[in-house]
């Protein structure tokens, strides 16, 4: 469950602002060429977890993740899972191929 949220989903990004986060969103995309993604985290309470898969294997994953950082994603499809309990804050990740 989500309460008081702005969203936002383009081609090269994806991003959410909540007041309250409980519960998990999937996101999926496609990268053509190895691409730098700029992932951005910001905890005010509560905790946020990310699972990043790239097909069947895990590429990344961190437990109550909080600031933010870049990091290099080969050409693959992925998909993200952003598991939130009681988390208030934000999540972005943004890309340029």
């Amino acid at each position: 469950m989500v309460t008081m949220s702005v969203s936002k989903e383009t081609p090269t990004s994806f991003s959410m602002e909540y007041e309250s986060f409980d519960g998990y969103r999937i996101y999926r995309f496609e990268l053509t060429k190895t691409t730098n993604v700029d992932i951005r985290f910001e905890t005010i309470s509560g905790r946020l977890d990310v699972l990043v898969n790239k097909g069947d294997e895990v590429f990344y994953q961190q437990d109550d993740v909080r600031g933010g950082f870049g990091l290099s994603f080969p050409k693959g499809k992925y998909t993200v899972r952003l598991t939130g309990d009681h988390h208030q804050g934000s999540f972005s990740f943004d890309w340029t191929e």
